[in-house]
């Protein structure tokens, strides 16, 4: 588990309300990021939790980077399984 920052008033804004910003995010990643599996979304106080699998490292980045870069979100607690990053 991680926990990441990010600035909260900067970024797509995606949602109106915290009550809505789940189902929002999980919508922008599954739209743009299809090597996530099982995908949870749950945002309190400007904390963003991810669950979930991915199929590779760069799609666990890409899903924590593009929850960051969403206005209202301030912090990410990444609890996402992926395989190892390797190097090239």
């Amino acid at each position: 588990m991680a926990l990441l920052d990010f600035v909260r008033d900067i970024g797509n804004k995606l949602f109106s309300n915290e009550d809505e910003a789940p189902a929002k995010i999980t919508q922008h990643i599954e739209n743009n990021n299809p090597g996530l599996t099982n995908l949870s979304v749950e945002v309190k106080d400007g904390v963003a939790t991810l669950s979930g699998t991915a199929d590779s490292a760069a799609a666990k980045e890409k899903a924590i980077l593009m929850t960051g870069n969403t206005a209202g979100i301030e912090s990410i607690v990444d609890n996402i399984d992926a395989p190892a990053a390797t190097e090239q």
